[in-house]
C-alpha cells in the first residue's frame, strides 16, 4: 500500500505465512519501460524513521534494495530469470548474477499481476561479496550507462554504482582501472591481464545464446573481483529469445548484430579457444537442449495459474514495443514460439561456434 513514494511492503508465502512487513520507498524504474502500462518498481526498505534498512526475502539474503520487474514485453515471463540462472550456474560459484523469485503484486488492494522480484547489483555479503572500498576506487561496480566515465570500447559510458559516495579519489581510481583494461582492448594487447577470461567468455556466451538485442549496448555491469580481475554481470535481457523484430533478432541463425570493440577486439586466440570449450561443456549440461527446454517448462509450471491471472489483468495482445514485437494471442502460443526458436538457436550455435 502506498502514500506518495513511501509504502508499507508486505511479502507473503502462498500458504499465508508472512515473510516480511516493512516500510519501503518505491519508484517507477526503467529506461524504456517507464512508459509500459504495467510498471516495474525499484524499492528501498526503510524503518519507521525513514532510514535505510534490510530484510531477507524468500531465501535471497538480507538486503534493502530490490526490483519488482513487471515483465511487460516478456510475454513468456522468464527471459531475464532464465539468463541470470544460466549465467550463475555456468559460473559454478565463481560468477554472480541476481537471484529472483516470482511474486503476485497488489497495490492498494488492486491486483496488478505476476512480477519477478529480483536482487539489484549491489556490494553485499549476500550479493556481490567484494571488498569495501578504502576510498581509492580499487573496489567498485560500474554499469554500462548513458552517463558517467567515457568508454572507448562500447556505446555506453561507465556509471559508478559502488562506491555510492564518489569522491575525486574514487573517480580517479575507477577511471584508471577501466582505462588499463580498455587500453588492452583498443591496443590489441591482452584484455585478460585485467578481465577474468572465463567471466567474460561466460558473459558473451549467455548474451549470444539468448541473442540479447541490448547485448554489449547498455546495462551490463563490471566489478573488481577479490581475485584481482574484473568480472561481468548480465542485466536486462528481456529483448531476447526471438524478439524484437529489428537487428535481425527474430532470426536464430545469426550472432548479435551489435558487436563493439569490447567484444570484437577482445576476441583473441585465448577467447576463441575458451569460447569453444565452454560452449561444448555447457552443451553437455546446463545448455543441453533437453535441459534448456526443461528449464523453460519448469518455470512455466512454477508460475502455474498465476500466468492466467496475469493475462486476465492484462491483454497479451496489447503487449508491444514500438511496433517491434511479433504478435501472439495466448501464452501457449508464446511458449511454443520461444521453444522452437531456442531449439533452432542451440543447433545453429553448435555449427557456428568455431567461427565466432
Amino acid at each position: 500500500s502506498t502514500t506518495d513514494s513511501r509504502c508499507v511492503f508486505e511479502a507473503w508465502w502462498p500458504d499465508g505465512t508472512l515473510e516480511v512487513s516493512t516500510g519501503a520507498d518505491v519508484r517507477i524504474r526503467g529506461r524504456s519501460s517507464e512508459g509500459f502500462p504495467k510498471h516495474q518498481y525499484g524499492m528501498e526498505f526503510v524503518n519507521d524513521a525513514g532510514e535505510p534498512t534490510s530484510a531477507e526475502l524468500f531465501g535471497m539474503g538480507s538486503e534493502g534494495d530490490w526490483v519488482l520487474n513487471g515483465m511487460w514485453i516478456d510475454r513468456a515471463m522468464f527471459r531475464n530469470k532464465l539468463a541470470f540462472d544460466v549465467f550463475r550456474e555456468l559460473g559454478g560459484g565463481n560468477d554472480w548474477a541476481p537471484e529472483s523469485v516470482y511474486v503476485e503484486l497488489t497495490i492498494d488492494g488492486d491486483y496488478v499481476g505476476l512480477y519477478l522480484l529480483n536482487e539489484t547489483v549491489d556490494r553485499d555479503r549476500s550479493r556481490l561479496d567484494i571488498a569495501e572500498d578504502d576510498g581509492t576506487g580499487q573496489s567498485f561496480i560500474v554499469a554500462a550507462s548513458e552517463d558517467g566515465i567515457y568508454s572507448n570500447v562500447q556505446y555506453g559510458r561507465w556509471e559508478i554504482d559502488y562506491p555510492t559516495e564518489v569522491t575525486g579519489a574514487v573517480q580517479r581510481g575507477v577511471e584508471a582501472r577501466l582505462a588499463a583494461w580498455e587500453a588492452e582492448i583498443t591496443g590489441r594487447g591482452d584484455p585478460f591481464t585485467e578481465m577474468d577470461l572465463d567471466s567474460f567468455v561466460r558473459f558473451v556466451l549467455v548474451e549470444e545464446f539468448v541473442k540479447n538485442n541490448d547485448g554489449y549496448y547498455l546495462s551490463h555491469r563490471v566489478y573488481a573481483h577479490p581475485d584481482g580481475y574484473l568480472h561481468m554481470v548480465p542485466w536486462d535481457l528481456d529483448l531476447s529469445l526471438g524478439q524484437p523484430s529489428y537487428n535481425d533478432n527474430e532470426n536464430p541463425y545469426s550472432w548479435i548484430a551489435y558487436r563493439p570493440a569490447i567484444v570484437a577486439d577482445s576476441a583473441n586466440d585465448a577467447f576463441h579457444q575458451r569460447f569453444s570449450e565452454m560452449w561444448a561443456e555447457a552443451r553437455e549440461g546446463t545448455l543441453a537442449t533437453d535441459a534448456v527446454i526443461g528449464r523453460q517448462e519448469a518455470l512455466r509450471a512454477h508460475m502455474g495459474e498465476a500466468i492466467d491471472r496475469n493475462w486476465s489483468r492484462w491483454n497479451i495482445e496489447d503487449v508491444d514495443f514500438s511496433g517491434y514485437l511479433y504478435r501472439v494471442s495466448s501464452p501457449e502460443e508464446e511458449y511454443a514460439r520461444v521453444a522452437t526458436w531456442t531449439e533452432a538457436r542451440l543447433d545453429w550455435m553448435d555449427a557456428a561456434v568455431e567461427s565466432y
